[in-house]
């Protein structure tokens, strides 16, 4: 796994369940350490709302988290659905302390469930990436 990091060119963490599903990778030193050192792109992509354990939890809040559990962890993209990220005028200055600018997609499904469209996230992903897709 380490060597997957070290040479990757895109890393990206999330979405998922944040303390189940995201957060467990920085629970390793070694990995921290692989993340940190690497020269890939790194996006945090947050769910497209606080869901379960996170219920309640802003966008920016989640960021908080994270960077209170490994400060000196770095990004360079946070993706964020547009609706949950203009629920939160502090999620810019979450993510420029790590390091990060906030790339904002529509990335919800449209069936009013707190899931990602997946071609909508895959879109925004290889935008992100500067992918061209025809």
């Amino acid at each position: 796994m380490l060597e997957a990091i070290e040479t990757s060119d895109v890393l990206v963490l999330g979405p998922g369940s944040w303390f189940t599903s995201v957060m467990p990778h920085l629970l390793v030193p070694q990995i921290v350490e692989a993340i940190m050192d690497s020269d890939a792109l790194k996006i945090l992509t947050l769910n497209v709302a606080g869901a379960d354990e996170t219920n309640g939890f802003s966008p920016a809040r989640h960021l908080e988290v994270l960077a209170e559990h490994e400060p000196r962890i770095r990004f360079d993209v946070v993706l964020a659905d547009r609706s949950f990220a203009r629920s939160d005028p502090h999620l810019g200055t979450f993510a420029r302390n790590l390091g990060a600018r906030i790339v904002e997609a529509d990335l919800a499904m449209h069936d009013g469930s707190a899931r990602h469209d997946p071609l909508r996230l895959a879109s925004a992903y290889a935008e992100v990436m500067g992918v061209h897709i025809r």
